[in-house]
């Protein structure tokens, strides 16, 4: 491999670390990398994940069958990656209706305002650096990830908002 390709590579993840980390301190109030949950909220999570483990489970076992069929639906990196994002959207939508997907320490408009920053950065990147078609392309679904990880948290956001005009309306509380 070229040695530019690897200082790109690893100059990249470091963005990426410094990114996140910088996120997280943005979003909780403490400032902390670490987001805390009470009792109810850990074990909704842990609800969330066994519903979001199933659902992965039974879509590889779908792709599986019809991959065995002779029905080659997806590209296979393609697939897997979708496949896994319908499985975690699955389980943010799962914390967010059991209200377990904010922390006690996160500031919920911080939060979705990331959410969407990168949503809306990922629909930017789909659509000015892919040059792969969007649709059937040889019979197989195609999409960029990007493009699939913008529709992924807009569907998170989306979600989210419904719920809280669900809660006002119904004379619930919820923290801004």
């Amino acid at each position: 491999m070229n040695s530019w390709y690897i200082c790109g590579i690893a100059v990249g993840i470091i963005i990426s670390v410094l990114l996140v980390v910088g996120i997280l301190m943005f979003i909780n109030k403490d400032k902390s990398l670490k987001t805390v949950f009470d009792e109810r909220q850990s074990a909704a999570r842990g609800f969330a994940y066994k519903v979001g483990f199933f659902t992965l489970f039974i879509e590889m076992f779908i792709a599986a069958f019809l991959e065995s069929i002779g029905n080659h639906l997806f590209t296979s990196f393609d697939g897997m990656v979708t496949l896994a994002l319908v499985g975690m959207v699955v389980f943010v939508i799962v914390c967010i209706v059991k209200d377990a997907y904010v922390g006690l320490n996160e500031q919920p408009k911080k939060t979705f305002s990331a959410l969407f920053i990168i949503g809306l950065s990922n629909y930017v990147i789909s659509q000015t650096a892919s040059q792969e078609p969007i649709g059937i392309v040889d019979g197989r679904f195609s999409m960029s990830i990007n493009l699939q990880c913008a529709i992924c948290l807009m569907i998170i956001i989306v979600v989210y908002v419904i719920r809280i005009a669900l809660l006002k309306r119904n004379g619930g509380d919820e923290e801004e």
